[in-house]
């Protein structure tokens, strides 16, 4: 049976930090985006945030746009252009990098973790039956536990590499169940899967992933800040309390930074949106097999009897609407609370 599959729409929010600075329209209705951009000054205020990025694609349109301030004391308003840390909206990236070496069978999903890189230092008690695959890091199902808390900052500033940067998190990589049953999300997963994307592509996972992604799609204001180091552009971060703002400094990721450590814009976040909704055949990341693969959850014993809810290959799926069905990835880290969203239609 064919299935027809068209993505409605992506919104991206951060939700950081009042006027808009360097909003694009191409399509969407001034009277929606400006309505739209009310109702956000309306949110910071309320909420004391000091700025906020958003862009949005449909196939044929796009908006961007930022609020407020990416940084207080020296009055530097948000815009197109001002980097903001993602955190964990960097699963998605690393899972995208993995999906295309499956597409050119260097990886496939089933590989047990023990067979593609026996190096890795992690307990299984159940290897034998139940093997730790490559799906099970993915989808958080492998029964790694997440990071310590002496573990979610590198503050050296010179950024781990290799196994090392694994080993720096090993303490993590035990199985507490059989792996393949039940999602429990891991952050030291997703610094193996790093490290296997170095392995299976021969180059560090962050520049294997601006080879086939950032730079296929000219992100050229993207990066991953693996060092902590702050740079002109960057939005600030901040708490609020005692009704004032007080900046929170930078630091460096956990292990190797692929559980965390992307840094966009909301310009190149539109370019990166709008592949994924095939708006331009040139630019497209993944064929519409593989992205109908990252959107399936493949071993959760849920899964088996045919729940499609929860956590697929570095993305997730929100049924908390009851009008439509979100599926994307959230993060926080650094005082910044980003997410991506999508709502997608099948017939």
């Amino acid at each position: 049976m064919s299935q027809s599959r068209t993505l409605r729409v992506i919104l991206f929010l951060l939700v950081f930090s009042c006027p808009a600075v360097n909003a694009q329209t191409p399509g969407f209705p001034k009277a929606s985006t400006d309505s739209l951009m009310k109702k956000l000054r309306q949110v910071i205020e309320k909420e004391h945030l000091p700025g906020l990025m958003i862009a949005m694609v449909t196939k044929d349109s796009h908006f961007s746009a930022g609020l407020g301030y990416a940084d207080i004391q020296q009055h530097l308003k948000v815009d197109v252009h001002t980097q903001f840390h993602l955190a964990s909206i960097t699963k998605f990236f690393v899972a995208i990098g993995i999906q295309k070496l499956i597409a050119t069978g260097k990886l496939h999903l089933n590989d047990p973790l023990r067979i593609i890189a026996p190096e890795i230092p992690f307990t299984n008690p159940w290897e034998s039956t139940h093997p730790v695959r490559l799906v099970h890091l993915l989808e958080h199902t492998a029964g790694f536990e997440d990071i310590e808390l002496s573990k979610m900052v590198h503050t050296s500033g010179i950024p781990l590499e290799g196994l090392q940067a694994v080993q720096s998190v090993q303490h993590s990589l035990n199985a507490r169940w059989k792996p393949g049953q039940m999602m429990s999300y891991s952050n030291p997963g997703y610094v193996v899967l790093g490290y296997l994307l170095e392995k299976a592509s021969g180059l560090p996972w962050d520049q294997y992933l601006n080879q086939v992604i950032l730079r296929p799609l000219k992100m050229d204001h993207t990066l991953f800040d693996r060092d902590g180091k702050k740079l002109p552009f960057y939005a600030q971060g901040y708490n609020f309390t005692n009704k004032a703002f007080t900046s929170l400094p930078l630091y460096g990721p956990s292990g190797n930074g692929a559980a965390g450590s992307l840094v966009s814009t909301a310009s190149d976040l539109t370019k990166f949106m709008r592949s994924l909704v095939h708006a331009d055949r040139a630019a497209e990341l993944l064929g519409e097999h593989d992205q109908v693969q990252m959107e399936t959850i493949h071993s959760t014993l849920a899964s088996q009897k045919g729940l499609q809810t929860g956590y697929a290959l570095g993305n997730e799926l929100f049924p908390n609407n009851h009008k439509l069905t979100f599926r994307g990835h959230n993060g926080k880290g650094k005082a910044l609370a980003p997410g991506y969203s999508l709502t997608a239609k099948r017939g």
